[in-house]
């Protein structure tokens, strides 16, 4: 099939960042409550200190995959950008999709602002420094992502 936009693909990348952290942030606090049962437990300390290393590292690396996720995702959508093949108003269509899109990073960026302060999650949403910045100023990072995709094909469609 022949399809010009992609904007539902950016919709599901978006939403799917949201459902990472979210789901990454619910997964350390159970961690968290299983961790603490098992060092209580009548286990072998070698076991003991084998989850407990990776209770340790299971934030950062997390935070990690987020980060990566996120970066080569921007790149992505900046060779789809460079990719495609339309007339140069087409930008204009971008760009009244992209405030929609601003629109609906805003959303999520005062829901995630919800659940990380939540009672139950912000002594864990520390632990996730990155995610959290990302995702707190999700609309100002999305603005930048959309101004250096519509960037590139402006200036494609002036090397070209």
């Amino acid at each position: 099939m022949n399809k010009k936009g992609f904007i539902q693909n950016i919709v599901f990348v978006i939403i799917g960042l949201a459902l990472f952290s979210i789901v990454a942030l619910v997964g350390y606090n159970t961690f968290t409550e299983v961790n603490d049962d098992i060092q209580a437990s009548e286990m072998r300390n070698q076991s003991k200190a084998s989850i407990n290393d990776l209770h340790n590292r299971y934030p950062s690396t997390l935070d990690g995959a987020f980060l990566t996720i996120f970066i080569l995702l921007w790149i992505l959508a900046m060779v789809a950008g460079w990719m495609a093949d339309s007339n140069p108003l087409f930008i204009i269509v971008v760009g009244i999709g992209m405030i929609l899109l601003l629109v609906g990073a805003g959303f999520m960026s005062n829901v995630w602002d919800d659940f990380s302060n939540d009672s139950e999650f912000i002594t864990f949403s520390s632990s996730f420094p990155i995610m959290n910045f990302v995702l707190e100023n999700f609309l100002l990072n999305a603005v930048v992502v959309a101004m250096s995709v519509m960037g590139l094909m402006f200036m494609k469609s002036r090397v070209n």
